[in-house]
């Protein structure tokens, strides 16, 4: 799978909990079923990308594991997620779905976003990722690994070519159960 695709796909799945929040704000008009064409229209998009999202993060997080390489130097990388979260409170506090203007707005945010995201090969920072039980590692090289494995793994197997998938530049998705003897 290109490169390109598979840094869209994550960018789009890594919004997946603000697609919940903001189908959840407006719950009561879901329920009720009185909305207008372009509600339904912005409903619809939200869940499409919730979907969507699920189904992209497990067909990567499946992804045949297809060399063997060695990983030295393993840290566990948790910095960039927190403040990735702030991204979500623009959005959440200041769309309205009646607001041409406002879901403009929002819109060209997440485009900006996406295209920071995506060029800066910042991947990785995705909350859908913890909740699969995915960690972010990186290497004294600068290598990003993506692994349901825990830190001391790396370390005991650090002279050890683990099974791996090259998902993005300098990106590898290491599975805990694939490597295990």
């Amino acid at each position: 799978m290109p490169t390109l695709i598979v840094r869209v796909l994550l960018f789009i799945s890594s919004f997946s909990p603000l697609y919940v929040i903001l189908l959840l704000s407006n719950y009561k008009a879901i329920l009720a079923g009185n909305y207008v064409l372009k509600e339904k229209i912005y409903f619809l998009t939200l869940l499409s990308f919730l979907v969507f999202s699920l189904l992209a993060l497990l067909f990567i997080l499946n992804s045949k594991l297809t060399t063997k390489r060695f990983f030295s130097e393993v840290s566990i990388n948790n910095n960039d997620l927190i403040s990735y979260i702030a991204t979500y409170l623009v959005p959440l506090l200041s769309i309205d779905i009646n607001d041409n203007s406002s879901l403009i707005t929002n819109l060209s945010l997440f485009l900006l976003i996406m295209f920071i995201y995506v060029k800066n090969n910042m991947i990785y920072i995705n909350p859908l990722l913890l909740l699969f039980n995915y960690k972010i590692f990186v290497t004294k090289s600068g290598e990003c690994i993506v692994s349901n494995c825990d830190i001391t793994f790396f370390r005991h197997n650090k002279n050890i070519k683990l099974k791996t998938k090259l998902i993005g530049t300098g990106l590898y998705l290491v599975r805990k159960q694939e490597n295990e003897e």
